[in-house]
């Protein structure tokens, strides 16, 4: 399951109903409206788009569920792209059975 979180290094201003970013590292603004501020609130702790969507819904006269999720993985595809959130995986792969280093004294 992919969670998403703010990268450490970018402020954040309230702006009315909105928010301004500053990105230091890129020396980049970004202004966000009501709905991408609503989500960078929630990304204060790592949070899945799903959990955001949720929020968003009960916070706005939302449309439809499908229109919020679509708006909701707008804004976080908008602030992945810019580098301001990163994503994690709550899944650790295993390593792949060939690629295990091999035990002194093992099976053949």
């Amino acid at each position: 399951m992919t969670r998403y979180r703010r990268k450490a290094s970018v402020e954040a201003a309230p702006l009315g109903a909105e928010t301004m970013l500053y990105d230091p590292g890129a020396r980049r603004f970004c202004q966000l409206n009501a709905t991408a501020a609503c989500v960078w609130e929630q990304l204060e702790r790592p949070s899945t788009a799903g959990e955001i969507s949720e929020v968003v819904r009960g916070r706005f006269t939302a449309g439809p569920n499908a229109q919020v999720e679509a708006d909701v993985a707008e804004a976080i595809r908008m602030l992945m792209g810019l580098e301001l959130i990163e994503s994690t995986s709550d899944q650790r792969q295993a390593p792949h059975p060939a690629s295990r280093t091999p035990q002194p004294g093992g099976q053949r």
